[in-house]
C-alpha cells in the first residue's frame, strides 16, 4: 500500500513564478477514521477500516514538520486479515531547498521496512541521499516540488480560480528514487458550512475559504493509470477534511474525528 500523505499529500516555499501571497499554513493535530468505500478490484476483500493521525507544525521561517501514521485493517473470507501500519516523519525547510524523510511500514508482526533519506536542491536538480533500506545516491532533473510547497501552490491556484494544476512532486515514499507526476482538479469554493465538524467551527476555520480538490499521483511512464488518488476539501490554511483515498482496487472514506490546534510561532522575515 502506497503512502497517502494528506497533510502535504495528506503531506507542505513557493517555486512557481509570479506567485501571489503565500498562504500561512496552520499547525494542528488531526485524526481521521477510515471506512472501506469500495473494493472493485481486490478479490476477497469484504471489510476495511483504519485511522490516520497526523501532526503538522511550522512556518516559512522555521520550516515544516509532519508526523504521520496510517493503520489499515483489511479482511475477507479469501484474503484473511491484513493489517498495515505506516509511520513517517518529514521536515521541509522554509526555502524549499531541503527535505528530510523517514518512514517505516509494517505488514503484520515482524520487522518493518524502513526508508530514510534527504533531498537537496543543487544547481536546478534534486540531489537525493538514501540511508535506508540501502545506501544510495541519485539525482532527479526538472522542476520538482516538495510536499509542503505543492500544498501551498494548490491553495494559491484555488484562490486564483484555477480548475486544474500539474506538478511533479517528490515525497520520499516507497523506494524514494522517483518523483510523482500529479494532476489536481480544483472545484468551486464551498459555501455551505452545515456539514463541518464541531472542532473546525470551534477553531474558527468555518470562516476560511475551502475548495474540493482531487489529486492523482502517477508513477513515471504510467500516465494512463494513477498509483492512487486523494480527494478532500482543502482549506485556505492547508488543512483538509472529507478525505477519500482511492488505491485503484479499493478505496477509503476518511472522516475527521478530532482536530487540535498546535502552538505556532509567528514568522518574521
Amino acid at each position: 500500500m502506497r503512502r497517502a500523505c494528506l497533510a502535504v499529500t495528506i503531506s507542505l516555499t513557493l517555486a512557481a513564478p509570479a506567485m501571489a501571497e503565500a498562504p500561512a499554513m496552520a499547525s494542528y493535530r488531526a485524526v481521521y477514521d477510515l471506512v472501506l468505500k469500495a473494493a472493485s478490484g481486490e478479490r476477497g476483500l469484504e471489510n476495511g477500516r483504519g485511522r490516520i493521525v497526523l501532526e503538522f507544525t511550522g512556518n516559512e521561517c522555521e520550516g515544516y514538520a509532519l508526523s504521520f501514521r496510517q493503520v489499515t485493517d483489511l479482511s475477507g473470507g479469501e484474503i484473511g486479515r491484513k493489517i498495515s501500519d505506516l509511520r513517517s516523519t518529514t521536515y521541509e525547510d522554509g526555502d524549499g531547498k531541503t527535505f528530510r524523510f523517514k518512514s517505516e511500514t509494517r505488514q503484520g508482526p515482524g520487522q518493518g521496512e524502513t526508508t530514510d533519506g534527504v533531498a537537496e536542491r543543487m544547481g536546478g536538480k534534486l540531489s537525493i541521499t538514501i540511508r535506508k533500506p540501502k545506501p544510495d545516491k541519485l539525482t532527479l532533473s526538472g522542476d520538482i516540488a516538495f510536499p509542503t510547497q505543492h500544498l501551498k501552490e494548490l491553495v494559491v491556484e484555488a484562490r486564483a480560480g484555477s480548475r486544474t494544476y500539474n506538478r511533479r512532486v517528490y515525497d520520499g515514499s516507497d523506494d524514494s528514487n522517483e518523483a510523482y507526476d500529479t494532476f489536481a482538479i480544483i472545484g468551486a469554493q464551498k459555501k455551505d458550512n452545515s456539514a463541518l465538524e464541531g472542532d473546525i467551527v470551534k477553531a474558527g476555520w468555518d470562516k476560511l475559504a475551502r475548495w474540493p480538490v482531487s489529486i492523482s499521483f502517477f508513477e513515471p511512464g504510467e500516465a494512463d493509470r494513477p498509483a492512487y488518488v486523494i480527494s478532500y476539501e482543502l482549506f485556505d490554511n492547508g488543512f483538509g477534511r472529507a478525505l477519500k483515498i482511492d488505491y485503484g482496487t479499493f478505496a477509503f472514506n476518511g472522516t475527521l474525528t478530532k482536530l487540535e490546534l498546535m502552538p505556532s510561532n509567528p514568522c518574521k522575515k
